[in-house]
């Protein structure tokens, strides 16, 4: 008994003993936010218990009791500090430090609880002390106004504008904007952009957005609006569970009927699971004039004209035609043998033949494996109505940090899933039919009052481990799947004075599997800092089955039995898919210098490997009518045309033969164009200096050397080695389809001056000049001659394999005030022109789009002002305001007339996706103290180009909106936190017009998909 009571008190001395341990973590740094290495942390007098920084600055320390200790942080050149702590309750204390030089006076030592990523401090402090031009937008802030995916989030940041799903910074987009996770490159997946679409990546699971403007040598050098990184969510110092879900109610959508398409039972997941999807390696095309050898065969009769070894179809001319037509009759029973000789007993006898329905019987037969494949499409034609959900979405995630062979292993997994219906029952589209006069007025457009609707489902995971095996060395790997599924779908009514219906189906699901490893080192004897990245993404795109129909509808009945044909009603499959290996080595070494200083001063150097291999494959399945079938239509005028039963024969008379026919049919346009693939190889070095002259004067830049090497071509003329300029590349009459190739070294300098007007630690004043240049290559796939449908814009896009590089300098300024209140204010100016501008143009000779170089000098330039202000103790405003300004002009050309261009004129307009004012604000309340946050966010972009006519056509420009959302966020205890939100409050609409005689007097389409409620529970640990 003695014993078992000292074992439970000893137990219970053990318990106590371990429920008093806690741990110490964080992070030291000097003023300029430079991690230091090697800082020694120890608690005296305990002889023992203590530990050094790694090579991130990073320090833990296991406390094993829970009495209050001295912290005492000590590095060589520095004033060291110390701080009373005491860790209660095996409880996790965060504390970072920032060492002053110890030539420098300390009033007083600031130690505050670890700068996260994701918080605004962390980046504010990364912005004052960066080399580039940054702006950023933060997990805090994110979180404060309620935007769920990076998109939405990053329309925030100054100078950035929309164009549907992608993004403008500073007045350029697409191919100027180049995006990263985590400084490494994924695949856009998209057909039609150089970019990515940055609605896919949920806010959840990233900590920040930076948004660099200006160049450096360690980055990649082919932008010139921004380079975009999207920094996921890093692992917690502490156990961390979040578990969020979120209600979206919508006044036009939820709950009521909207327009759909069929869908499979995978959808719901972001990918079909073969519904629509159709294989197209089992084509077989259906024979509508047989020779008579193939309907003897189909006949019975194969072997029998084997035995007189014939095994193909002969010519009327042959010799022995008649004789062996007259042997098949014979066979048949048409014909007597006694008559085999006799031209008019076998005349007869194959009038009798003609009328006696073994034509049809034989047609029947041999196309039975076509027909077969005709009848296996389904009859989706319409598209049908379905009631709308509520939108929902679910985020969860969970981070701790523990030891691993006792280091510290962190780790971060995530999940979020979405489910939103965006629906307008009241959408508007004109398509312009010929322009006339010399003021570009309209001679005739078309109406379509249509109801529209797009339903998105997907869902996004992260799983990152980090593990620091020594204090001078580290490891993190990081998995990222991605999966979206996207489905629209529109029907609508001509207005102007004839019935015809239109109608749109297209879905398309996107997948991303992201593999990232990241290697950190550092070498005491030399301290050198090495950091290695590695990343490989597999990407999938695929969009079966996008059907678009614009056929007559009369009295409810779609009057096309007769000519359907004629009205190219098809089919269209695209798959698309997308691999990039991406890799950086970078080395940093300090330069020697006044210890005693702050002074910025060390040398980079480093090198960079990409590759990206792309297969693009598409088939157009066109439905066709066969020959009668216009007669079977006149004797059921209100049949559905689109019946299974139309591809089944049906035995008719056609003039004066006895056979059958095909009212349906499907033909597959399957060219060897339409079966590309393409690689890029980059290899990059590049050297740079980053060094601070004297204390108000720092100098960065160096210089950075490109080698690229792209090749595309279709899979088939490759195969074959068909030399470009090669006869058998034509296509058509017009263009002729050569290998796309590109090989270039482009040596691209950049330097920035850093000057400290006012050099106060917390709240300097900083001049920031920066000159530049870089490039933007033409993409794959606009350097690939294929031509592809797209969706948006109605028409094919067509590629250009003689475009060539776009060559781009550009001169930026910035002033940065920022004050000891936390408030700051900046002014920045920018510059930049371009020699040989890539822009996609309508081609009136091929009836769609068309990537040229401009080879005349496009600019542009703007000015940026942004800042923070606390109004009162708890309301704080931001604000960014951007005017800009470009300019593009070039001869009409390509306007093809056989093989030659001409000259007809001279087109100018503004850049692609330029606004020339952008204005952002937030205005947000908070009170610690009653658990409440509230933010009122606010944005309008000015009018914007998105399609470029060439003059065949008017410009169209997406027209300025106010969009006004709110928040409101309160905590209910420490654990829980109930959120609402009102995005869109003045439901504006989305309105691109044509603009004309420099006014937007026809709208292009128009749609708006109401103001959305969303109310969320939030759990957090």
């Amino acid at each position: 008994m003695k014993q078992l009571l000292l074992t439970c008190l000893f137990s219970l001395l053990f318990l106590a003993t371990l429920s008093g341990q806690g741990t110490i973590r964080g992070k030291v740094s000097d003023l300029n936010g430079e991690a230091l290495i090697g800082v020694v942390i120890s608690v005296p007098p305990t002889a023992g218990l203590g530990t050094v920084t790694d090579l991130n600055g990073s320090y833990s320390i296991l406390i094993p009791d829970s009495m209050s200790h001295k912290l005492l942080v000590q590095f060589i050149g520095y004033k060291a500090q110390e701080e009373q702590i005491r860790v209660i309750k095996g409880e996790v204390i965060l504390r970072n430090f920032m060492l002053r030089s110890a030539s420098d006076t300390l009033h007083t030592v600031e130690i505050t609880v670890k700068a996260s990523k994701s918080s605004n401090t962390f980046m504010e402090k990364m912005k004052m002390n960066s080399a580039t031009s940054i702006d950023y937008i933060s997990a805090e802030t994110m979180k404060k106004t309620g935007d769920a995916n990076v998109f939405t989030a990053i329309t925030r940041v100054s100078g950035v504008s929309t164009n549907g799903a992608f993004i403008t910074v500073r007045g350029i987009g697409d191919r100027y904007i180049k995006t990263s996770i985590n400084d490494m490159r994924i695949p856009t997946l998209d057909p039609f952009t150089n970019n990515i679409k940055l609605d896919m990546i949920p806010a959840s699971l990233v900590d920040n957005v930076i948004i660099t403007k200006t160049a450096s040598p360690e980055l990649p050098g082919d932008w010139a609006g921004a380079y975009i990184n999207v920094v996921t969510k890093d692992y917690p110092e502490k156990l961390t569970i979040s578990l969020e879900t979120s209600v979206e109610y919508n006044a036009q959508t939820s709950f009521k009927n909207v327009v759909s398409t069929e869908k499979s039972s995978t959808d719901w997941l972001g990918y079909d699971n073969g519904l629509r999807d159709h294989p197209m390696n089992n084509y077989v095309p259906t024979n509508f004039s047989p020779t008579t050898y193939d309907e003897f065969v189909a006949l019975g009769l194969g072997n029998y004209y084997k035995t007189l070894g014939v095994t193909h179809s002969w010519r009327p001319t042959d010799q022995a035609a008649n004789t062996l037509l007259a042997l098949g009759l014979v066979q048949l029973g048409f014909l007597d043998k006694s008559q085999i000789n006799n031209p008019s007993a076998i005349a007869a006898a194959n009038t009798k033949y003609n009328q006696s329905g073994e034509r049809g019987v034989a047609f029947d037969r041999m196309n039975a494996a076509a027909i077969a494949w005709n009848k296996s499409f389904p009859n989706n034609w319409r598209t049908k109505e379905v009631k709308a959900p509520l939108n929902f979405s679910q985020n969860i995630s969970i981070g701790n940090q523990i030891l691993l062979f006792g280091k510290p292993l962190g780790i971060e997994a995530g999940f979020r899933y979405g489910s939103y219906v965006r629906f307008d029952p009241n959408s508007t589209t004109n398509r312009i039919n010929t322009i006339a006069g010399p003021n570009g007025s309209l001679s005739t457009y078309n109406t379509i009052n249509q109801q529209i609707t797009k339903e998105t489902n997907g869902w996004s995971g992260l799983l990152g481990l980090a593990y620091r095996y020594s204090s001078s060395h580290s490891i993190s790997l990081l998995f990222m799947p991605n999966m979206t599924g996207v489905n629209n779908a529109s029907n609508g009514e001509y207005q102007n004075n004839f019935s015809q219906i239109a109608e749109k189906q297209f879905y398309e699901s996107r997948k991303q599997f992201i593999y990232q490893l990241k290697s950190e080192h550092y070498l005491p004897a030399i301290k050198m800092k090495i950091e290695g990245l590695a990343s490989y993404t597999a990407g999938r795109s695929t969009a079966p089955d996008f059907k678009e129909l614009d056929v007559p509808y009369v009295n409810g009945v779609i009057g096309v039995n007769s000519d359907i044909g004629a009205l190219s009603v098809d089919r269209y499959y695209r798959y698309l898919r997308e691999n990039i290996f991406d890799s950086r080595l970078n080395f940093e070494i300090p330069l020697p210098g006044d210890a005693k200083t702050n002074y910025i001063r060390k040398l980079k150097f480093g090198g960079a490997y990409q590759h990206t291999d792309r297969r693009q494959d598409q088939y157009d399945v066109n439905m066709n009518s066969g020959i009668g079938a216009d007669q079977i239509a006149l004797l059921e005028p209100n049949s559905d045309p689109f019946s299974i039963q139309k591809f089944t024969p049906i035995s008719a008379v056609v003039s004066g033969v006895n056979t059958s026919i095909l009212p349906r049919y499907y033909l597959i346009n399957d060219l060897p164009t339409d079966h590309t693939f393409g690689y890029t190889d980059l290899t990059a070095g590049y050297l740079m200096l980053d060094y601070s002259l004297f204390p108000k004067l720092r100098i960065s830049g160096g210089a950075r050397l490109e080698q690229i090497n792209m090749y595309t071509d279709a899979v088939l003329y490759d195969s074959l080695h068909i030399p470009s300029g090669d006869p058998r590349r034509h296509i058509d009459q017009f263009l002729p389809f050569n290998p796309g190739q590109l090989n270039e070294l482009d040596l691209l300098p950049s330097i920035s001056l850093i000057y400290k007007i006012k050099n106060a630690e917390s709240a300097p004043f900083n001049l920031r000049l920066n000159f530049s240049q870089t490039v933007a290559r033409p993409s794959l796939r606009e350097l690939s001659s294929i031509s592809v449908q797209d969706f948006e814009l109605g028409a094919s896009v067509t590629g250009n394999p003689e475009l060539k590089s776009v060559h781009i300098n550009n001169y930026d300024m910035r002033l940065e005030f920022n004050f000891p209140s936390g408030e700051n204010i900046s002014i920045s100016g920018f510059y930049k022109e371009f020699k040989n501008h890539i822009e996609l143009t309508y081609e009136d000779g091929l009836s769609g789009y068309f990537w040229i170089n401009n080879p005349n000098l496009s600019f542009v330039k703007g000015i940026e002002l942004e800042g923070r202000k606390l109004l009162t103790k708890h309301f704080e405003f931001l604000s960014n305001v951007t005017f800009a300004d470009s300019h593009s002009s070039f001869n009409q050309a390509l306007t093809l007339n056989g093989h030659s261009a001409v000259d007809v004129g001279t087109v100018s307009h503004t850049m692609f996706g330029q606004a020339p004012y952008v204005i952002n604000a937030i205005l947000s309340y908070r009170s610690d103290r009653l658990g409440l946050i509230l933010a009122l966010c606010y944005n309008i972009q000015g009018p914007r180009l998105v399609i470029d006519g060439n003059g065949v056509i008017p410009d169209v420009y997406e027209l300025p909106r106010n969009l006004l959302d709110l928040k409101i966020t309160k905590n209910l205890g420490s654990h829980f936190s109930l959120s609402f939100k009102v995005n869109n409050i003045l439901n504006a609409p989305t309105i691109r017009s044509f603009k004309i005689s420099g006014g937007y007097p026809v709208i292009y389409d128009r749609f708006s998909y109401g103001t959305n409620y969303i109310v969320s529970l939030l759990y957090k640990i």
